[in-house]
């Protein structure tokens, strides 16, 4: 089942953070995680979450992915056969 899960909207939204974070001056990956959910934080549903980790998450794939070394900074960035598993 290819797109199974509405990844054409993920994407849009994906390039919409992009966007807002380019017109505001920030780094992409600094715009995500000043906006991600963290421990505490409630739903509109009133469910108050806990061991949230997506923070982490998001650091460690900017670290194995090379996301700051500048030789990344004009191609798209994929897995690298030399990253080893979380």
């Amino acid at each position: 089942m290819r797109g199974f899960g509405v990844t054409q909207l993920g994407f849009a939204y994906e390039v919409h953070m992009d966007t807002l974070a380019e017109e505001l001056g920030l780094d992409p990956v600094e715009f995500r995680l000043k906006n991600l959910l963290v421990d505490y934080n409630a739903l509109p549903t009133g469910q108050v979450l806990d061991a949230v980790t997506v923070s982490e998450c998001v650091r460690r794939a900017v670290d194995l992915s090379g996301w700051n070394d500048e030789a990344y900074k004009s191609v798209g960035l994929g897995w690298q056969s030399e990253v080893k598993a979380l």
